[in-house]
């Protein structure tokens, strides 16, 4: 049998954010997907697009920036 080779930094370091980015998607996905949001915000749907986009390019920093303000966004509305 043989081994496999042993991940450097890099390689280790990419996985980890690919992981990342699919964590950070998947709760877009619940939050923003418009088949789930019938609302119509259009503050919303920028956000999604811009996730689409971030995800795209694997933007890990990207989509964490989006995920706050999501966060601002969802409080924003809460309040209304």
């Amino acid at each position: 049998m043989e081994e496999e080779p042993e991940m450097d930094e890099t390689e280790r370091g990419d996985s980890e954010a690919d992981a990342r980015v699919i964590e950070l998607y998947r709760s877009f996905v619940r939050r923003l997907h418009p088949d789930l949001r019938a609302d119509g915000n259009a503050a919303v749907s920028g956000l999604w697009h811009e996730v689409q986009e971030a995800y795209g390019a694997g933007d890990v920093a990207r989509m964490e920036l989006l995920l706050a303000l999501s966060d601002l966004e969802s409080s924003r509305l809460g309040e209304q």
